[in-house]
């Protein structure tokens, strides 16, 4: 099940979820509160947006009072929404039940992070919040909750697993809980939930903004390990992970973590909505091993050296980076020593026109150690290494990119309207942020203004929308820009990423922990 419209505390919710979860490379849990960067007193925390009957909207992130705040929950649905389900022609977000339209596709992208209540739009189980779509009239059912595992049944469809055998509801998993399940923790612990995530006595599909290996799915692309294995005939599966090349397996984007180590992306910190730690996307290009849809999305995948290999485990449609040979390319991960947010084992073997090579390794604006491209700097100043804060030799608003890292002012590196990642072209926002607007595409949360995250499927492009709000009075998430007068959620440092340190008044400084 997701999220009820009960009013859930969000304060409650982020504590207890890190409590549950340590922080990467940190076995101590840390209290939710507004990170460095600004002063005044702290909001309250948003509580879960519902619907009136008619037409809701999904919940938004909760303001923070006097340069202060904690990020919101989830959102809800109301009930009776008519709007546009996934795979449908969409023109904007806004109608689209997801509030996420595919930039380049044009249809409505999936979202685990909202749901719909009764009599609303849905497609499959998992679009409404009691896990029941009533595929007939394409609405969800009036029901309150799904019937739980090994419970009396009449039909599959009530069932939380979707299959009643016997008269029974057939579990999907027995080693742990899939969501709609009773679970005993308080809210925000894991209470033995797939998701990691119990709330309101149910456990929950939007722990991450994917659904987690082992939990209930019905469309491969909203598993976090883009694939959901299903028993033949049957309608609901549990999300599993496609195999993965080139420097072994490893946690996909949006998988829970435990310490950044395991992580693809060699990053772990708190999703945007929850404060629950999970593998968090690279910005810019897709790091090896991250899932992909085309060659391009990989760091270095116009090179031929870098390419998006078709992956086992499935007959889904996605491959993973994997790198064929040669030197890190620019975009890939490289190694630099101290302050690193990456748990990385790579080394300073960038692509790189000088020498030693580790000139060619700089970290992006989530503290990540990467390759940086070279080429001809800005006007007359020769061939160099981009680097975004050098004026003299960085990618220009609109030039192409790897990573932020190599973009002026450390401005996001983002797909245009034909997936190619361009550097941001926008102004800074009264904030002194530069940042992607709702609508505008993304690949990570972080390239998101204050308030909004990145609705974006694995291997997919991202759109910046929902939950909606301006950037006064509200704390910036993981990876979002930060400033004095915009400071971070849960506790995290507001860091200057060229130099590990706290930000400073330069532009380009980010929410994350260099010590994480």
């Amino acid at each position: 099940m997701k999220p009820s419209s009960s009013s859930i505390s969000v304060a409650a919710l982020l504590v207890a979820a890190l409590l549950a979860i340590p922080a990467c490379g940190n076995t101590s849990a840390k209290t939710p509160s507004t990170g460095t960067g600004g002063g005044g007193g702290g909001g309250q925390a948003g509580t879960l947006g519902t619907g009136g009957a008619g037409g809701g909207h999904a919940g938004t992130l909760g303001s923070g009072g006097g340069g202060g705040g904690q990020a919101g929950s989830l959102g809800t649905g109301g009930a009776g929404v008519t709007c546009t389900v996934v795979g449908a022609a969409c023109a904007s977000n806004a109608q689209c039940c997801s509030q996420s339209c595919d930039p380049v596709a044009k249809t409505c992208a999936s979202s685990v992070t909202t749901c719909r209540g009764p009599g609303s739009s849905c497609g499959v189980a998992t679009d409404c919040c009691n896990l029941q779509c009533d595929t007939t009239r394409a609405v969800c059912s009036s029901a309150a909750n799904c019937t739980a595992d090994n419970q009396t049944c009449a039909g599959s469809s009530t069932c939380c697993s979707g299959t009643c055998t016997g008269g029974k509801c057939q579990p999907l998993n027995t080693t742990c809980l899939t969501a709609g399940n009773p679970c005993t923790a308080t809210d925000g612990g894991a209470g033995g939930c797939c998701s990691g995530l119990c709330s309101g006595g149910k456990c929950v599909l939007g722990a991450s903004f994917c659904i987690q290996p082992g939990d209930v799915c019905v469309r491969d692309l909203d598993c976090c390990g883009g694939f959901c294995s299903k028993a033949s005939g049957a309608t609901e599966g549990v999300c599993a992970n496609v195999g993965t090349t080139g420097t072994g397996n490893c946690a996909h984007d949006g998988v829970l973590c435990n310490g950044c180590g395991s992580c693809c992306s060699k990053n772990c910190g708190p999703w945007a909505l929850t404060g629950v730690n999970v593998c968090q996307p690279g910005l810019g290009c897709k790091i090896l091993n991250s899932l992909c849809t085309a060659d391009s999305e990989c760091c270095g995948g116009g090179s031929g050296t870098v390419t998006c290999t078709p992956a086992t485990g499935g007959t889904v449609s996605i491959g993973v980076c994997s790198m064929n040979r040669g030197n890190q390319v620019p975009g890939g991960i490289c190694r630099l020593t101290g302050g690193a947010n990456a748990c990385s084992n790579a080394e300073s073997d960038c692509e790189c026109v000088v020498s030693p090579k580790v000139q060619c390794c700089a970290y992006d604006t989530l503290g990540l150690p990467r390759c940086l491209g070279s080429g001809a700097c800005n006007g007359d100043a020769g061939t160099g290494i981009f680097k975004g804060d050098d004026p003299n030799c960085c990618r220009q608003p609109g030039q192409t990119c790897n990573t932020a890292a190599e973009c002026c002012h450390l401005s996001p590196c983002v797909p245009d309207s034909t997936g190619t990642l361009r550097c941001l072209t926008t102004t800074p926002n009264d904030g002194g942020i530069i940042c992607v607007s709702p609508g505008g595409t993304c690949t990570a949360t972080g390239d998101c203004c204050t308030g909004l995250v990145c609705n974006v499927a694995p291997g997919g492009i991202g759109t910046c929308a929902t939950p909606p709000s301006t950037d006064a009075g509200i704390c910036a998430l993981y990876g979002q820009g930060c400033s004095a007068g915009v400071p971070c959620c849960n506790g995290i440092q507001c860091t200057y990423s060229p130099t590990g340190a706290v930000c400073n008044g330069q532009t380009g400084c980010t929410c994350y922990s260099p010590e994480l």
